[in-house]
């Protein structure tokens, strides 16, 4: 290959991998701003994350990682909050101009070109061919895991910075500077605005390079070359990300203990979901499903599948002669095996017993707030794509039979991470939200369902269209004010009680009305959505249901807002609201709305 030709790839790699994801990613692509993906629980976080943001510095507070305009009164700490900042903070000066659907999907498919672009970087500064590094390119990028996580997490679809990261700490590692030192810590800080979670994870990256350098004695360069440039690097990650960590450290000790979530055995990797292809997939994902009942429940998020094709090319690069590939390959393992959670699996969620070690992981207080083992698949996808393109290179440079059979595992790998088409639909404002909009100074809204979990990020979404406080909330990892409502009168435990799991069996004899006064709410949403006898002939608010189809309605299951309350404890809800509030002053097929009378 040409010197001239050979710079013209490296050119037009990024156009490339853009052309690339608008074909994968259709069609979002095509209709950015329209559409996004899902929708679940956290797009309408998301959605949430880019109104706040922009809420919040046009405020004069200008104080992001607290709100007081969820779980009101009391507020919510955000120090643990998926914001994102990294993907939402550029869009607040455009916020007057575009629309957050507009900005959220423009930041979810970003991900994926520049991803693929940091690792065909990452993977020409560890072998010569670029065959290869297109080829890992594609892999990070499009790798299942990753590729699920459009579907509900901003912060996890942000892989794209960690290529650079592993780039600039190779190279310290080979070529000591406070250059490079720096530049591996302010990555790893960026990313760190990204995605705490990745950030994490990444220090166990450095801590496990950082190890295999002192077991081989420094490798080109000596332990004390390297660690002054790694020191400054960390330090000035420190300097960086203080901003964040100064409010967490701050507000989580006036505010309590934060809640640790369990792990769920569904979310580690079993053998079953690493061997078997994704049940998403367009042509055989039917099967997979159809052959193993268990996927049933199965989400979004849970897929765990490697590739044929990426085992035997990344076998193929390991085998290189090259010390950092070796070292990458023992690194895929680790990582590997961290993503099949506390206990070895074998077949999905049935635990063996036999311990792993991310049980270790639980017992640590920072590390234990990971709690979604597999999502450790996307540090193995950090090394496995690069072993990937250096055994692809290995296949090319020998005879035509090595040659075809390189081609042949590249084009096995392609069609085992073919992605579906991206299931989408349409985001709009609900009418309603203008009616609470006009009546801002009434006060807080409450929603019924008094939700506390994952569906009432529908609220928040309302809230990004209404902008009044609402007593519901959803956080990450749930602040300690989340629920303490539910202590001011009994009316709103019952309130929060939907029937599925029943606390309270009568319905309170006194009235909330005094408390809702005293407490500043102004206005109370029935939603009628959740109720399953409800006539729903658009669905949940803000998204229209697709056609549903044998083959659709499976999948519509797992990837949307789905949940009801029981249809007795709905009439419930409404008919004590009208007795505490009188009759609604609005009422569609959605919502009823209660306005709370002055005293």
């Amino acid at each position: 290959m040409t010197v001239d030709r050979s710079r013209l790839i490296d050119r037009l790699a990024l156009p490339f991998y853009f052309l690339l994801s608008a074909i994968l990613l259709y069609p979002l692509s095509a209709r950015l701003g329209e559409v996004l993906p899902g929708p679940r629980v956290d797009t309408w976080q998301n959605l949430w994350n880019y109104w706040w943001l922009g809420h919040a510095f046009s405020s004069d507070s200008g104080q992001p990682f607290f709100t007081p305009d969820l779980f009101y009164p009391y507020g919510a700490d955000l120090s643990f909050h998926t914001l994102s900042l990294l993907n939402t903070i550029w869009a607040v000066p455009l916020g007057d101009f575009f629309s957050p659907v507009l900005l959220l999907g423009l930041s979810l498919f970003l991900a994926f070109p520049i991803g693929a672009w940091s690792m065909y970087l990452l993977t020409r500064d560890c072998i010569e061919s670029r065959s290869g590094a297109l080829l890992a390119g594609f892999i990070y990028a499009f790798f299942p895991h990753h590729l699920d996580q459009i579907y509900s997490h901003l912060n996890l679809t942000s892989q794209h910075l960690l290529p650079f990261f592993l780039l600039f700490l190779l190279r310290l590692f080979r070529n000591p500077s406070w250059k490079n030192g720096l530049a591996t810590g302010l990555f790893l800080a960026l990313q760190a605005y990204g995605c705490l979670i990745y950030m994490m994870q990444a220090f166990l990256v450095i801590a496990l390079l950082g190890l295999a350098r002192l077991i081989r004695g420094g490798g080109n360069a000596p332990v004390r070359a390297w660690l002054p440039g790694l020191a400054g690097g960390i330090v000035l990650f420190v300097v960086l990300i203080l901003p964040m960590v100064i409010p967490a450290l701050r507000l989580s000790s006036e505010r309590g203990e934060f809640r640790y979530k369990q792990v769920r055995p569904a979310f580690s990797a079993s053998l079953e979901t690493l061997a078997s292809p994704s049940v998403f997939h367009p042509i055989v994902g039917e099967r997979v499903r159809k052959l193993n009942r268990r996927y049933d429940n199965l989400p979004r998020g849970a897929t765990a599948h490697l590739g044929l094709g990426l085992i035997v090319l990344a076998l193929f690069g390991t085998a290189s002669r090259l010390g950092t590939l070796r070292t990458f390959g023992i690194a895929s393992i680790l990582f590997v095996v961290l993503a099949m959670g506390p206990a070895f699996q074998i077949r999905i969620g049935q635990e063996t017993g036999i311990p792993l070690p991310y049980a270790l992981m639980e017992k640590i207080p920072i590390l234990r707030f990971l709690r979604v083992p597999n999502r450790f698949l996307v540090m193995a996808s950090l090394f496995l794509a690069p072993l990937a393109g250096a055994g692809l290179a290995r296949f090319l440079a020998g005879g035509p039979k090595l040659r075809m059979g390189g081609l042949m595992l590249a084009a096995l790998l392609f069609f085992e991470y073919l992605p579906t088409p991206i299931r989408t639909a349409p985001i709009s404002g609900p009418a309603f939200c203008d009616l609470l909009k006009e009546r801002a100074t009434s006060g807080a809204v409450l929603d019924v369902p008094l939700f506390s979990g994952g569906q009432s990020t529908i609220y928040m979404f309302n809230q990004t269209h209404h902008g009044r406080p609402i007593v519901a909330g959803y956080v990450s990892i749930p602040p300690p004010t989340a629920g303490l409502i539910v202590q001011e009168d009994p009316s709103f435990r019952w309130l929060a009680d939907t029937g599925l799991k029943s606390e309270i069996d009568s319905i309170p004899s006194g009235s909330p009305v005094e408390a809702m006064r005293r407490l500043g709410i102004g206005d109370v949403v029935l939603h009628k959505d959740f109720d399953p006898m409800s006539d729903r002939r658009t669905g949940p608010p803000g998204m229209d249901w697709p056609e549903k189809t044998e083959a659709t309605s499976w999948y519509w299951r797992h990837t949307t807002v789905t949940g009801s309350v029981p249809h007795k404890r709905m009439r419930e809800y409404r008919k004590m609201l009208q007795v505490w509030l009188g009759r609604p002053y609005y009422e569609d097929d959605r919502v009823a709305l209660f306005a709370v009378p002055e005293s």
